[in-house]
């Protein structure tokens, strides 16, 4: 049973926010809910950066739950068997059970009953993540819209609405959409390391070490060992891609 996330965790990410925001309001009303904040269970100072990895994981989760939320209601109310979805997803990715799987419920609930603005959440996660975490978090959108098998035309609109807003290139967010069979066949290992079979063999060592340093896991390690293992998953996917080329091509590593 995992409890990441107790009073204190849960109190000291929402004491990190300021007035009026989105994201901690949302935090704080889970709160509010789980527990009775008059009774002082929630002692712990707001922190400088959110330097704890517990904190800074629920205020990633609540991040990515919040903006998938705004995905379901793309169609401006969202069903009860779409936010069953949202929940199991995350919950199964992450390895949720216990107080954290009811925080988790807690959270989507607070932000389907909230008029959401997309613009404020967003400046608030370009703020808190840097491009790698941002970079993770559409990663994680497209996952959970694509966990039931169909993906609405106003659900595509609004994912891609986000990723401009985190300002994700162009270019990521191709090759998130072909990660998710979306734009592209998933076998072709050149659009994997976004290059075509015509660049060179050096070209093909340079593309392969800048997506290296874009999506080695460690760049979102603090964020706790199931996002690092969703990390490593499209890492060992560049890995496979570059070693065909270099087997293709008979490339002198």
């Amino acid at each position: 049973m995992s409890e990441k996330f107790n009073s204190t965790v849960i109190g000291a990410a929402a004491g990190f926010f300021m007035s009026g925001s989105i994201v901690g309001g949302i935090i704080g009303g889970v709160l509010g809910k789980m527990y009775d904040t008059s009774a002082g269970t929630t002692a712990a100072p707001p922190p400088g950066r959110l330097k704890n990895p517990h904190i800074k994981e629920l205020v990633f989760v609540t991040n990515i739950t919040t903006l998938m939320t705004s995905v379901a209601k793309a169609d401006l109310k969202i069903p009860p068997a779409e936010a069953a979805v949202i929940k199991q997803y995350i919950t199964r990715t992450f390895r949720y059970t216990g107080t954290d799987e009811y925080v988790i419920g807690r959270i989507i609930r607070e932000a389907a009953k909230r008029k959401l603005n997309l613009r404020a959440i967003t400046e608030e996660t370009k703020r808190l993540f840097d491009y790698p975490e941002r970079l993770l978090l559409l990663r994680v959108l497209y996952g959970i819209a694509s966990s039931n098998k169909t993906i609405s035309d106003a659900e595509h609109r609004r994912i891609q609405e986000i990723a401009d807003y985190l300002e994700i290139s162009s270019a990521d967010q191709s090759y998130v959409k072909r990660e998710f069979g979306i734009e592209y066949d998933a076998s072709d290992y050149y659009a994997v390391l976004e290059i075509t079979p015509t660049v060179s063999d050096e070209e093909v060592k340079t593309a392969y070490r800048e997506m290296v340093k874009k999506y080695h896991p460690d760049r979102v390690a603090h964020l706790g060992k199931e996002f690092a293992d969703l990390a490593h998953k499209k890492f060992q996917y560049i890995q496979e891609a570059y070693q065909a080329i270099v087997r293709e091509r008979k490339i002198e590593v």
